[in-house]
């Protein structure tokens, strides 16, 4: 027997709120500590790059126009392991730690370099570790009781959101599967607020250490998922 693809699995409901605020507070420690960047939120970078194009702001829309990139290549880098053979709770586990590594990294360079941690290419390296891994984390859950969950944006959520109650009020879906995911949106929102209330008042108090939060539930997500894939597969093995 093959394992479950970790997608179709409607228990992830539960995850992906814990995703949606680790990336609600990464994505508010980031705009707090990089001057104004975004590292999960798209859309935002993309109208403050067209602002500042607008304006002639050619070093703030170089900042701005950078995220680009470096979130897609950090979401190929994630649906490239999720598609090939990591498809179970190992793949998963193995982004998580990808993540936790990267993240520690933005940490360890704000601690390291304290009197100036954001000058010359440190900037750039620390954002180019917090974007990469929130690109990751975009895919890892990328759907709850088969339909699209993001967990590092919330307009589509919204949109989602209002579609499956639309569709709920006319009468034409009402199975368990579809309330389920209306409960999920409506959580995922949720949790995206509060993870940037957490990081914002975290940051404020203490500056790059602040990131330990994320940190250390990507770190125990990584070891539970490598528990459970292993546990999988001695389930396999004893059944064959």
């Amino acid at each position: 027997m093959s394992p479950t693809p970790i997608a179709d699995n409607p228990e992830f409901g539960r995850l992906a709120v814990i995703l949606a605020w680790i990336s609600g507070f990464v994505d508010a420690v980031g705009y707090v500590l990089l001057d104004h960047i975004f590292t999960a939120n798209m859309t935002g970078n993309t109208v403050l790059l067209g602002i500042d194009l607008a304006e002639g702001n050619w070093t703030e829309a170089t900042r701005h126009a950078a995220t680009i990139p470096l979130f897609i290549l950090g979401a190929f880098i994630g649906a490239t392991l999720l598609d090939g053979l990591l498809r179970t709770r190992f793949g998963r586990g193995i982004i998580f730690g990808l993540e936790t590594i990267m993240i520690g990294g933005f940490w360890l360079i704000g601690w390291w370099y304290a009197e100036d941690p954001t000058g010359g290419w440190r900037y750039h390296v620390m954002l180019a570790l917090l974007t990469v891994s929130m690109g990751m984390h975009t895919v890892v859950l990328p759907r709850v009781a088969g339909k699209v969950v993001r967990t590092t944006f919330v307009t589509g959520t919204l949109t989602s959101l209002a579609e499956e109650a639309a569709t709920g009020l006319a009468g034409r879906s009402r199975d368990a599967s579809a309330a389920q995911h209306r409960i999920v949106l409506a959580a995922t929102w949720t949790a995206y607020l509060l993870g940037a209330l957490a990081g914002g008042v975290a940051v404020r108090a203490t500056g790059f250490t602040s990131v330990i939060f994320p940190v250390t539930l990507l770190a125990a997500l990584a070891l539970f998922d490598a528990g459970s894939s292993h546990a999988e597969k001695r389930g396999e093995d004893g059944r064959a």
